[in-house]
Parts: C-alpha cells; sequence; structure tokens
C-alpha cells in the first residue's frame, strides 16, 4: 500500500512541474537545515516564499535557494542587517540567524546545546573565553540574561566597506548595509543615469549592453 502512495505522489509532483532539491548551505538556517530535501514549483511566486534559481541554466550544482523579500518594483535596502522593502521595515514570521561574538569567562557549550545552538568556534582571550555564534536574536537574548557574560555584540561589517563577493555586482555595498535601489519590473524605463546601476543585471539577464541608448525598455521582472 505504501509503495503504491509514494508512486501517486511522485507522479504528482513530476505532473505539476515540481522539482527535488538538496538544501546545500546554510543560508536558510534554522528555518530550513543543510542536506533537507525539497520539492518546489515553477509556478509565479510571491513574497516570502522560498524560490531556487540558477547561476548557470540547469546546474543543480550551483543552485541558490533563498526567500522573496522583494518583488519586481519594489524599493529595498539593508541597515545593520535588516531589509527594507519600499521604506518599512520588514515583517518577519520566520527566524534569522546572525553573527555575533560572545566574551565570557565560562564554558558555554553545554549552554549551547541545550538552547540549541549549532553554529559556533571557540576561542580563548587570556583568561576569557571568545565565542563566535551564528544564533537568531531570540537565542542573542537567552545568552545575553546569563550573569557570566560580559559583552555580546552583532558582527556587522562596515557601511563603506564594499564586498566584491555579492552575487550580482551591481548591488553596491555588502549583505549588512546596501543603499536603496528599485528591484525593476517589466516596462520599467531605464534612463542614461541608471545604467551604471543597471547595466550588468540587463547584461547577464537580457543579453543587452546598455551604452549609447537614450533609454532603455526592461523586458523581464526581476
Amino acid at each position: 500500500m505504501n509503495r503504491y502512495i509514494f508512486l501517486l505522489v511522485a507522479i504528482l509532483l513530476y505532473g505539476c512541474d515540481f522539482k527535488h532539491y538538496r538544501v546545500p548551505t546554510p543560508g536558510m538556517v534554522p528555518n530550513i537545515p543543510v542536506g533537507t530535501s525539497i520539492y518546489l514549483s515553477s509556478w509565479e511566486f510571491k513574497r516570502g516564499d522560498i524560490i531556487i534559481f540558477n547561476r548557470i541554466s540547469n546546474d543543480q550544482s550551483n543552485s541558490w535557494i533563498i526567500r522573496a523579500v522583494g518583488m519586481p518594483g519594489d524599493s529595498f535596502s539593508v541597515v545593520s542587517g535588516e531589509f527594507f522593502i519600499n521604506g518599512k521595515k520588514e515583517r518577519r514570521d520566520f527566524e534569522v540567524n546572525r553573527s555575533y561574538t560572545v566574551q565570557t569567562s565560562i564554558d558555554l557549550e553545554h549552554f549551547f546545546n541545550k538552547i540549541k545552538v549549532e553554529d559556533y568556534l571557540p576561542s580563548n582571550l587570556g583568561t576569557e573565553r571568545v565565542y563566535l555564534v551564528q544564533c537568531t536574536p531570540k537565542q542573542k537574548e537567552q545568552i545575553e540574561s546569563l550573569p557570566e557574560i560580559d559583552t555580546i555584540y552583532q558582527n556587522l561589517i562596515p557601511p563603506n566597506d564594499t564586498d566584491d563577493n555579492l552575487y550580482f555586482k551591481f548591488l553596491r555595498g555588502n549583505k549588512h548595509y546596501l543603499k536603496e535601489m528599485r528591484i525593476p519590473k517589466e516596462g520599467d524605463t531605464l534612463r542614461a543615469l541608471d545604467y551604471p546601476l543597471y547595466s550588468d543585471l540587463i547584461l547577464e539577464f537580457e543579453d543587452v549592453q546598455l551604452q549609447n541608448q537614450e533609454y532603455y525598455i526592461v523586458k523581464k521582472n526581476y
């Protein structure tokens, strides 16, 4: 009986254009652990959905699994690691891991296990113990409540430091600080002043070199 149920589910997934992926990196932790098998459809997505895209077409080894926080036509920015959509701080109904440095006089490994913090790196600084911790803000509050904690602070890249490893080079800034920009949508008109910001994007996805045109009409939603 179970074999037939499994076969029926497989047929439905295939017929509805679902594809199987395995999460390769910790970018979605704690909501989706590394190695989790997920099925995603190619139907139109909405804000808050989990989506996937390939840097190289049809090559799952280059797949990025992310959450859609902005939609075509939205403006977005990042300040101190917080997303702002159309000038308003993003409302989240899910947990997000952040990087913290913790200084203390005690061994915290047992406590980390108790509150289910799995990603941490201990080191010693004289008589102090220092931990580099990946955890949610709620877990950070639990750590901070211990009387033996000397300091705990979020690790943020300075605003003026540009991260050349960002997926899209047109995103000037870093993962903690990005200046406000508009997400292009189909039908938008780009003027010459916009070209330095969007030229890499348009070249990669629309195969058009923005150079001497007076204006350009965006062909896709982003």
